[in-house]
């Protein structure tokens, strides 16, 4: 059994390396690898938008420690720091599992200004954060034209 020591700021990947045995008798060398992961788990958005008063998020969250994890994804629909909209959702992985579900908020009526859809996800020692801004608009656009 031995230890080793890995820097925290590391880049995620596989490294290559050789632990040297040195006996009275014998000397070996023996290589080995190592996977840094990046994060304990993998929480992405696959798509969002808004569905007649609500405002649906999909995800899907991954374990990559090989092991049970309690996750808490907090998300929230906000506005010069003031929520309009706030949900709480645990999601229970068992080693290597993924699972993915839809998270909803729902809308004020008549929302027609800029805010800031954030979403946290959580074990309580690794946290990930999602943040994007969304427009609402009450009239419908028709056509939508950039000039570069």
């Amino acid at each position: 059994i031995f230890a080793l020591n890995v820097p925290f700021k590391i880049w995620a990947g596989k490294y290559l390396g050789n632990i040297t045995i040195n006996c009275k008798d014998v000397t070996a060398k023996i290589p080995f690898e190592v996977e840094v992961i990046d994060g304990d788990f993998e929480f992405q958005i696959s798509n969002y938008g808004k569905v007649k008063n609500k405002y649906e998020i999909n995800y899907s969250i991954k374990d990559l420690l090989g092991e049970n994890q309690d996750i808490k994804i907090e998300y929230s629909l906000e506005n010069k720091n003031k929520k309009f909209a706030e949900g709480v959702k645990k999601v229970e992985l068992t080693a290597f599992e993924k699972k993915e579900g839809s998270l909803y908020l729902n809308l004020p009526e008549n929302l027609s200004e800029n805010f800031e859809l954030i979403l946290k996800s959580s074990n309580g020692y690794y946290i990930q954060t999602f943040s994007k801004m969304i427009i609402f608009s009450k009239k419908k656009i028709s056509v939508f034209t950039v000039n570069l």
